[in-house]
């Protein structure tokens, strides 16, 4: 515990001293997470750091999305010497996010350093509407570096729903359909998002950055929403929900009407995969008008 902080520390690096510390870790590191997250925090320190405002690397936080987000560093300003006494090097920091949380004895390796050494933890804010993939760290100076002691990450409390998505009128391939799922309160309001993919028995499992009484709406392309009951997800355990989606919604606006009527017969014999094939045959035809004249004049839940 540094900083009110534990922290993962690397087991393939040798242990320190008895104040829990670790040499460092390499100076290119990736650490894969996923998972949505709210906080990173990083033990850090640099070497030989001579030159205030040098760049010396970067922190990337790599999202599921294929987004990243960047984080400088920089000498003096949110990375320092982890020599706290040594003449001619960078021994303070500036940035509001970085605090000394540890300042003693160095780690084992450095045994030629009789001063006292210090560590910084760095706390990065995560966006927690995605999923963080990976931390990536990387050293972009030849000879000056820095070292990563620790890792933690704070992640967003998460819930598992699981069951099944019955999809009405269906004779195609159910493996790998995909369903969106929202957790809505009494008003209405989208409270969390998840999707999944169906599997061959038409079950699926989905998780939710969200604790806490709602209802979950589960919806397909062609197909209606379905609402279920009140149910009250957690963390300690998965919660079962079945759902029934109605078909005819070829449109996508979640209600069966006449846009929905006129989109079949546009594409009425084509055969091209779309969501106007309502049943999966691999054409437009009589089956799919069929299930629009069933379901007309509905709307999903």
């Amino acid at each position: 515990m540094l900083g009110g902080v534990p922290f993962h520390i690397e087991t393939q690096i040798v242990a320190s001293n008895a104040a829990g510390l670790t040499s460092s870790l390499p100076s290119d590191f990736l650490f894969n997470v996923g998972q949505s997250a709210t906080k990173i925090h990083l033990l850090l320190s640099a070497t030989d750091t001579r030159s205030a405002g040098e760049y010396i690397g970067q922190i990337l936080l790599n999202y599921d999305s294929g987004n990243q987000s960047a984080v400088a560093l920089y000498v003096g300003g949110n990375i320092r010497d982890w020599v706290a006494t040594s003449n001619g090097t960078i021994n303070t920091t500036t940035a509001p996010y970085v605090e000394e949380v540890y300042r003693g004895d160095p780690a084992p390796g450095h045994g030629w350093f009789l001063g006292t050494a210090v560590y910084d933890m760095m706390t990065l804010d995560v966006d927690p509407t995605r999923v963080l993939s990976s931390v990536r760290l990387s050293d972009t100076n030849g000879y000056l570096g820095f070292f990563i002691v620790g890792i933690t990450i704070e992640h967003n409390p998460f819930a598992v729903v699981n069951g099944t998505v019955f999809q009405e009128s269906w004779r195609g391939v159910v493996a790998g359909q995909v369903v969106q799922f929202e957790a809505v309160d009494d008003g209405g309001q989208v409270l969390a998002t998840s999707s999944a993919t169906l599997a061959a028995d038409e079950s699926f499992s989905a998780t939710f950055t969200y604790e806490g009484a709602c209802r979950v709406r589960a919806k397909a392309s062609h197909w209606l929403s379905d609402l279920s009951p009140d149910v009250t997800l957690n963390s300690s355990g998965p919660t079962t929900i079945y759902f029934q989606l109605p078909n005819g919604d070829a449109t996508g606006d979640n209600s069966v009407d006449l846009d929905d009527l006129n989109r079949v017969f546009i594409e009425f014999l084509s055969t091209d995969p779309s969501d106007t094939d309502l049943n999966g045959s691999g054409k437009v035809d009589l089956p799919d008008l069929n299930i629009v004249f069933l379901n007309f004049a509905r709307t999903g839940e």
